[in-house]
């Protein structure tokens, strides 16, 4: 379920290129799996109150644009699915096996991912913590 939230609350204040913090954005949160909306681009995805693994899958059609903030809440792993067998992630500048997860599993974790239309893959940025591709 996705709710407004002032992004200062219970998260890291964060610069956009504007210069100016980004006072309201969508949290999306969930204690099992939740497939993620084009809609959904610009929120803050999340295991808060998750007693186990969560799984967030990306869009399978992307355009470019969509970008995910990822954050582990609590000490659980969070897995960010490309969404399509065909797509890969690029995580820590490497990419890794078309349609294979990322995690993390301690709370503080966090990690942006975007689409990137030209090269057709989901891209990792600002990775904080200790994110891993599935085997």
């Amino acid at each position: 379920m996705a709710q407004q939230l002032p992004y200062h609350i219970g998260y890291p204040l964060k610069r956009f290129p504007s210069h100016k913090v980004m006072p309201i954005i969508n949290h999306v949160s969930t204690s099992t799996a939740r497939g993620l909306k084009m809609v959904d681009s610009g929120s803050i995805i999340s295991n808060v109150n998750a007693a186990g693994t969560v799984t967030f899958t990306l869009p399978s059609v992307a355009t470019g644009g969509q970008i995910f903030h990822a954050h582990v809440l609590e000490n659980q792993s969070l897995r960010i699915d490309p969404g399509n067998d065909a797509h890969q992630v690029v995580l820590n500048g490497t990419a890794q096996t078309a349609g294979k997860y990322v995690e993390a599993n301690a709370a503080g974790e966090s990690i942006d991912i975007y689409w990137h239309p030209i090269k057709r893959m989901w891209v990792t940025v600002n990775e904080e913590g200790t994110w891993t591709a599935e085997a």
